[in-house]
């Protein structure tokens, strides 16, 4: 028997999983979840605030985009089929 996974209080993402989540906002009319499995980017956009924003050493950001490490422990599967607010019936 395996443990199920605890949600947030937004009810849709899973405790713990840090690149799966419940986007905020504007963003949220889109869809009820985002993801960005990536870190980084190999643009090195001299105006870019997103190695401020993650504490990065801009020459590790601009080294380009490398898949964040996965736990499958804390963002596995799903912890069951549940209908989401404002999607369709399927």
């Amino acid at each position: 028997m395996t443990k199920q996974k605890e949600l947030n209080p937004d009810g849709v993402s899973l405790m713990g999983c840090t690149y799966i989540y419940a986007p905020r906002g504007q963003a949220g009319e889109y869809a009820p979840l985002a993801t960005n499995p990536y870190r980084g980017c190999g643009h090195a956009c001299a105006y870019c605030y997103v190695p401020l924003v993650l504490k990065m050493k801009r020459p590790d950001f601009d080294a380009g985009a490398f898949p964040r490490p996965t736990s499958s422990r804390t963002c596995g599967k799903r912890p069951r089929a549940t209908k989401l607010p404002g999607s369709p019936n399927r």
